[in-house]
């Protein structure tokens, strides 16, 4: 994770999700950024997506899914959208959703 982005603080990293044998870390990136990282099962960084946190607030962090791995979408807190159903989303946790491809 050093190696991926040296704003990210590892002490905040957190566990979402795991999902189809990966795990899914948000981690703040500096003072007003947010990462959404997937994580494979050796620990290695598969994908990540970073976005500053007013658009972070506006629409959210997705990561493309592939291979059959579904894609994911990180929505703030509080968000309000009736698109995740509609649009083929499943819940996984908490402001987390999934899509297979």
């Amino acid at each position: 994770m050093t190696a991926f982005d040296e704003h990210i603080q590892l002490s905040k990293v957190r566990l979402l999700a795991r999902l189809e044998g990966q795990s899914l870390f948000v981690a703040p990136q500096g003072s007003d950024g947010v990462c959404l990282l997937r994580v494979g099962a050796t620990g290695a960084l598969l994908r990540s997506d970073c976005s500053k946190l007013d658009a972070f607030a506006a629409g959210g962090l997705q990561i493309k899914g592939d291979h059959g791995v579904p894609a994911v979408w990180l929505v703030p807190l509080g968000w309000k959208s009736d698109t995740e159903a509609a649009s083929g989303w499943t819940m996984v946790a908490e402001n987390l959703f999934a899509k297979k491809p």
